[in-house]
């Protein structure tokens, strides 16, 4: 999803984000006329919910997302703040590194990006 979302981003001329709870994450896009984030709704990027068992975390670099922390995706104030990856209409987009992790014993999954190349997934620890 996040790859569908740099190219709508790109295609839109629109700046878009990601926010992330323990528990779900939604995309948002950013309106400049009102300096203001609006959670989408537009399938397939409205807002994922995490099967129960399963935590999701994500780490940036410092700068306005990485430094908001983790969000209340249900309170509308949450969303004033820059999300956690923002993703810029020139397809670029802030590094971001995340983890699911099942509390069941499985492997967890990383999911990370160096900002520029395309986002990708491994098995958690298995990253170079």
């Amino acid at each position: 999803a996040i790859e569908l979302a740099r190219q709508e981003s790109l295609a839109r001329n629109e700046t878009w984000g990601i926010y992330v709870d323990v528990d779900s994450y939604a995309f948002a896009i950013y309106d400049e006329s009102e300096e203001t984030w609006y959670e989408t709704e537009i399938r397939p990027f409205d807002r994922y919910d995490l099967d129960a068992g399963t935590t999701l975390s994500v780490d940036g670099p410092s700068g306005p997302a990485a430094d908001s922390g983790l969000v209340d995706l249900s309170s509308s104030v949450s969303l004033r703040r820059a999300p956690h990856i923002v993703i810029y209409a020139s397809g670029e987009q802030t590094p971001f590194e995340a983890h699911w992790i099942p509390d069941w014993g499985a492997t967890g999954w990383t999911v990370f990006s160096d900002g520029i190349q395309r986002t990708r997934i491994t098995a958690l620890g298995d990253r170079d």
